[in-house]
């Protein structure tokens, strides 16, 4: 079953700062990174529509099996028809030969992968900082390099290039090409699941309920999500089981170093800490501090990928339920319970974007961001203003019930835990709205009140 939807998300700035670049009628050199599936080759497609496009994905092989590739690449570019037009055995050759056909009109070469390139053919490195540094200047060629965002930086092109690193999506970027179909709450729970990841959004058939999208592509052995998630986070890790076991105990909430190691039958905390160290390279986990501290015992960790969290609650230890169709339906079983606890995780996630994403709405620039906790309390998230002169404290409520005054003192008396400079505000979201005591309050104290409707539509 073919569940790609092929749709386009997203990525309008990128775009845009393409197609400025292209239009540009000199050389122009990008790098383009982002973890796998997050839409570096959508983008790419996107841009190259009706453009003269050399599309060269680089493997991770030898030097010939690579040469031949780029010669295919190159002859249909020319003619779309053809593969084997022309044959190069010397990457100095090509490059030649693209500035040839440059000569007529501007030529797109993208090199997709090209860290593969660089690990595959001797002095690559060396050919491409003499052409990009000066064989290419003053051409009328568009070069696209991708690769890991870390491997990129650290290259000496001889020129800097226009870098652009892909995130996952925001909620922001999402609701558009949904909210027609699905509710609020829905539209939520959407972006949950897939996390924003481009090619996870692409899985979602906009004609089916979200409870249906769930059943197919996670509650069923054949669909994707059963074991793309997993597959992506674990790929080419030694231990692959020891780091899926410390990412199922990390995804159990926001775990310290100890509770991780007894979920994960870690003896050691040197070893557990190493693990841990490797996935936060790897953006797989985030260690966060209370807001304003700096005491590393005191921090917790999470998965940073909502829709690896997802999976870890209705797929990692229901996998025989799911193999065998135990029940008949799965749904009320592995989702409906956990439901809860994660869309609030969720919630919580579109109200800092919310935050990020909306100046004008909170006047104020963020700053210094992020949650704050001690052994009695917690707030969501402080935002401190860029100029330091102000301090947001922010309550997210995801109940079906109106929010009121009484939410509102105690987040003022928690508030009090932490030493801010500047003027103190807050703000509150919520799923259903507020009262109208707390509305009429609000006016006259300055509170901003968002609702999730207010997220979904503005």
């Amino acid at each position: 079953m073919n569940y790609k939807i092929h749709n386009y998300f997203g990525r309008e700035k990128e775009l845009k700062i393409l197609n400025e670049k292209y239009r540009s009628k000199t050389f122009e050199f990008i790098t383009i990174s982002g973890k796998s599936g997050d839409g570096k080759t959508a983008l790419i497609k996107e841009f190259v529509e009706e453009k003269r496009a050399i599309l060269f994905k680089a493997i991770r092989s030898n030097a010939s099996h690579n040469y031949s590739a780029l010669s295919k690449s190159i002859s249909k570019a020319m003619y779309s028809r053809l593969r084997s037009l022309v044959n190069f055995n010397d990457m100095s050759d090509a490059l030649d030969f693209v500035i040839k056909m440059a000569e007529k009109e501007r030529i797109v070469l993208v090199i997709d992968d090209y860290d593969n390139l660089f690990h595959s053919v001797k002095d690559i490195s060396i050919v491409m900082r003499e052409y990009i540094s000066r064989m290419f200047s003053g051409k009328n060629i568009m070069l696209i390099l991708t690769g890991p965002e870390k491997f990129l930086s650290e290259q000496k092109f001889g020129k800097a290039p226009t870098s652009l690193v892909l995130k996952k999506l925001s909620f922001s970027e999402v609701k558009p090409h949904f909210r027609n179909r699905y509710s609020d709450e829905d539209l939520l729970m959407l972006y949950g699941i897939t996390g924003g990841n481009p090619e996870y959004v692409n899985y979602i058939d906009s004609g089916k309920s979200i409870q249906d999208n769930i059943e197919s592509l996670f509650l069923d052995s054949a669909g994707p999500m059963y074991t793309v998630p997993i597959l992506k986070a674990t790929t080419d890790m030694r231990n692959p089981e020891v780091y899926d076991s410390i990412m199922y105990a990390v995804s159990t909430g926001t775990p310290k170093i100890r509770e991780i190691m007894e979920l994960s039958d870690i003896q050691s905390s040197a070893t557990c800490s190493t693990y841990l160290s490797n996935l936060i390279d790897l953006g797989i986990i985030v260690k966060m501090l209370p807001f304003n501290e700096k005491t590393i015992r005191n921090g917790r960790y999470g998965l940073t990928d909502l829709s690896l969290r997802f999976w870890y609650a209705v797929v990692h230890e229901n996998q025989s339920l799911i193999e065998y169709k135990s029940e008949n339906n799965l749904y009320p079983a592995l989702v409906e319970h956990k439901f809860e606890g994660f869309i609030e995780d969720v919630f919580r996630v579109v109200c800092i974007q919310f935050i990020e994403e909306n100046k004008g709405f909170f006047n104020m620039i963020p700053g210094r961001s992020g949650p704050w906790w001690n052994n009695k309390d917690s707030i969501d998230h402080i935002v401190e203003s860029q100029d330091g002169m102000s301090t947001m404290f922010c309550e997210c409520r995801y109940h079906d019930s109106l929010v009121g005054m009484s939410v509102l003192k105690s987040l003022i008396r928690r508030s009090k835990s932490v030493e801010v400079f500047g003027t103190r505000r807050y703000a509150l979201f919520s799923k259903m709205g507020f009262t109208d005591e707390l509305h009429e309050y609000s006016e006259r104290n300055d509170i901003t009140l968002v609702t999730l409707r207010d997220m979904c539509w503005l």
